[in-house]
């Protein structure tokens, strides 16, 4: 399936196009959580990762340091990336059960057309740091 894009991400698309999708209240507060809670996660995994790989070239440095404590420390830090990616599709999949079968169905035609337009090389050409042109001019 293509590649994965961070639950963060994810929910932020399907509450962008709420109205579009008949998203109600009660939905929009569980995605919220979803979000919020899978946004801590990645922080402190991310620091996990960070002090992992700290720990990791401070082995490296020592020449004649034992070969398993490197492996050990090269398998924590990659165990650590894959806990963090498993919880963004973990949070991908609860924010998707909170959607009815129907609004499901919406958000995969509204992300088969958008998957469509930019193979077609359209994309989002032109449209730098992603500007709403639709929008109308605020300025009285």
């Amino acid at each position: 399936h293509g590649s994965h894009q961070s639950a963060s991400k994810f929910i932020d698309h399907i509450l962008k196009f709420k109205d579009g999708m008949a998203i109600t209240d009660d939905q929009v507060a569980k995605l919220q959580a979803i979000k919020t809670d899978f946004k801590k996660t990645k922080i402190k995994m991310k620091a996990e990762i960070q002090l992992t790989s700290v720990d990791l070239h401070d082995l490296l440095r020592d020449d004649k340091g034992p070969l398993n404590e490197v492996e050990a420390k090269l398998k924590e830090l990659y165990n650590a990336r894959a806990a963090m990616y498993f919880a963004s599709v973990k949070s991908t999949r609860d924010a998707k059960s909170v959607l009815t079968a129907e609004q499901r169905a919406r958000m995969k035609t509204v992300h088969d057309r958008i998957k469509a337009h930019k193979d077609s090389g359209m994309g989002t050409k032109g449209h730098p740091g992603g500007s709403k042109h639709h929008e109308k001019d605020q300025k009285g």
